[in-house]
């Protein structure tokens, strides 16, 4: 629905037994978005409809549920996020400078369980196989476009190799991995 002559109302909903997502935006007709705002809602049951999607092998995940606000601007700004993950959770901002390839973040956790999360990652051969897969799709992204159409672009993840993060996470509760060498 077009708001007026610089913005329009978008609602688009995905519904499938394993993937939820919804996305309520205003866009912004101005090059690259610009004042575009909206706010996202995904919900993941696994991780199957994911890799068949982006066509790279992600580990399998427990039932987890990301919603966030978002705005672009200069840069591309992500308020409220609240990343539940089994049954860890984020909670934060996060802002992205596309002409720094810089990637700010401020996660907050009540209670972050280190073990909890190293096992999400146990299945070393599928993070072995989505690593080689991400590696794949980064360095030759035309090899790993078999399943898309021959008229649709590929994805360019290039612009992850120089990518600069910076992560602050504050934790109410920790609990640190019980194998640990000390």
């Amino acid at each position: 629905m077009l708001q007026s002559e610089n913005q329009l109302a978008l609602n688009i909903g995905l519904n499938h037994e394993q993937l939820e997502s919804l996305l309520q935006a205003t866009i912004s007709t101005r090059p690259y978005f610009d004042g575009s705002r909206g706010q996202l809602k995904l919900s993941l049951e696994n991780t199957a409809f994911l890799n068949a999607l982006l066509g790279v092998k992600l580990p399998e995940l427990p039932k987890t549920t990301l919603q966030a606000d978002f705005a672009i601007g200069a840069h591309y700004q992500l308020d409220n996020v609240a990343l539940q993950l089994g049954e860890q959770q984020l909670l934060g901002s996060a802002t992205f400078s596309p002409q720094d390839k810089h990637l700010t973040a401020s996660l907050n956790s009540p209670s972050l369980d280190i073990d909890a999360l190293q096992a999400l990652f146990q299945d070393s051969e599928a993070v072995a196989e989505g690593a080689e897969d991400l590696e794949q799709a980064i360095t030759n992204p035309a090899k790993n476009s078999e399943n898309t159409d021959q008229n649709e672009a590929t994805i360019d993840w290039n612009a992850l190799t120089e990518l600069a993060l910076d992560v602050a996470v504050s934790y109410t509760h920790l609990t640190l991995p019980t194998n640990r060498e000390v």
